[in-house]
Formats: C-alpha cells, structure tokens, sequence
C-alpha cells in the first residue's frame, strides 16, 4: 500500500508504524487550540494527525436526535465546518505533517480528496456494515483505512470484498470498540488473524486504551498502522 504523501511512502507490515495521531473534538470547536494540538503532534514525531469530518446531518439520524435532543447541540458545537477543515490540512501541511479526516457522507471524503488532498480516507467501524458507503469511497481516487471494530469475520470478509472490488489500496486496523477499552480486552493476536486472512493488506491496530502499551506492543508485532488517541487523552 503506497499513501500519497511527500515522501511516497511505502506502508507494510513490518515496517516503521505509520503513526496517526487521532484528535477528534477534542480542540472543543477552537481552531487554535486544534493549530497547537497539531504542531504538539509533529514535534512528537507523528507521521499524520486526524480529525472528523461530521455534522449534525452525517453523523446521527433524525429519529436518534428525537430521542436524544440534547446531543444535536453538542454535535453542532464540536463538529467542523469545511473551511476549517480545510485551514487545519494547510496548516498541517505547512510543518510537513499529513493530515486526514474520517468522514460519515460522501460528500465529506469527496471534500477530503479534492480539496485537502489527504494521503487516504479513514473509515471508521460503524461504517463496516454500510456496503452502499463502502462501495462509494471504493472509487475515489485516494487509499483507504477501514477500522474492525465491532465487527465480525463475516462482516470483515464482506466490506474488504466491497472495497477490493474496485480499489486496491486499504489497509485494515484491527479495534476494539470500547472507549476507554480494557488492556485485558485488546486481542492483539487479532492482527495475527488479520495478516493471516489477508495477506494482501496491510495490517494495523486502532488503539482506544488509556495507555502506550498496547500500540507499543502491537509495533512489535509487525502492525502497519497505529491509529492512536493520545492526543485526545492528553487534552481532553
């Protein structure tokens, strides 16, 4: 799998993690404290910091806000507006640093792609079983990063096939669902299972514990990826 960066960098088992940095809401809507969280990730020595790309429209449905109408105003304080997504890519790029987003409508990775030019489009669990979705992002022009979360091999099986139909260039992230998740939930011989069953794909871990041993193991193990949160843990 090849993202689109500068360097052109190759992302293999086995090789240096490429290390994603995930912020979330976690800048609570503020562009500057979101600016300081991504040099915060570049000094760190991060290949990439990630945000999310939702509204009130993408990210829940109408039933769910009627049931649950104070978290439409929550959704619409946090989330991010294309402008200023397209600010925090600039300011990203400016300190040589990748950044992407996870979007929840297509609409929102064309954006990604068209007008931040990320590296690659990550989708998060809660999209595995969404064919229609998967099939859409299976055609832009751009790699993918599909999370497993809640997922089982059954599911896992038919997203890749969706996917691998029309694009090549994914890479799978075995995760937990759980926020925070247990150590003693992780299951990181899943990435064994994964590399195994895929052998094509790059294999990497989405890490929601509270800790670094876990993506410290899981990097000793061979993982790709390593999709983390300590940014958020740090703030938030």
């Amino acid at each position: 799998m090849q993202l689109l960066d500068s360097s052109n960098r190759l992302i293999q088992d086995y090789l240096d993690p490429y290390i994603i940095v995930e912020v979330n809401s976690s800048h609570f809507g503020d562009s500057e404290l979101a600016k300081e969280m991504i040099q915060t990730i570049k000094d760190a020595g991060a290949d990439c910091v990630k945000f999310q790309s939702w509204s009130e429209d993408t990210l829940y449905s109408k039933t769910y806000y009627e049931q649950n109408p104070i978290a439409k105003r929550f959704v619409s304080k946090f989330s991010l507006n294309e402008d200023l997504i397209l600010e925090l890519s600039n300011f990203s790029r400016s300190i040589d640093l990748d950044f992407s987003s996870t979007p929840y409508s297509i609409g929102e990775a064309r954006f990604l792609v068209e007008q931040c030019h990320v590296p690659f489009v990550k989708i998060a669990s809660m999209e595995l079983n969404n064919l229609e979705y998967l099939e859409a992002l299976s055609k832009l022009d751009t790699p993918l990063i599909l999370s497993t979360g809640m997922g089982n091999i059954q599911e896992i099986d038919k997203a890749v096939e969706v996917i691998t139909t029309h694009h090549k260039q994914l890479a799978l992230l075995h995760c937990n669902s759980i926020y925070p998740t247990p150590s003693s939930d992780v299951n990181l011989n899943n990435i064994v299972m994964l590399r195994e069953r895929f052998v094509d794909l790059p294999i990497g871990f989405s890490d929601h514990t509270l800790g670094i041993e876990m993506s410290i193991a899981a990097a000793a193990m061979g993982a790709a990826v390593l999709d983390v949160g300590s940014i958020t843990r740090r703030y938030g």
